[in-house]
């Protein structure tokens, strides 16, 4: 539901809970006016792509310590 305010809180879960594999991606579908953080502990965002009010945001996990 991307819509909702769910996206920021499944991120945070995701990294909190290590729930993404080394090399995973990520995808958050999200509206354009609800930016998310560009990092979220070890989670980057690669790239985010916008489609009319959508936005499709792509996080993988940084290999930095």
């Amino acid at each position: 539901p991307y819509k909702s305010d769910l996206a920021f809180k499944i991120l945070e879960l995701v990294e909190r809970h290590q729930l993404l594999a080394p090399e995973g991606l990520l995808v958050i579908e999200h509206l354009k006016s609800s930016a998310l953080p560009e990092n979220c502990g070890k989670l980057k965002a690669g790239s985010i792509r916008s489609y009319g009010q959508t936005s499709l945001s792509f996080y993988f996990l940084s290999q930095d310590d």
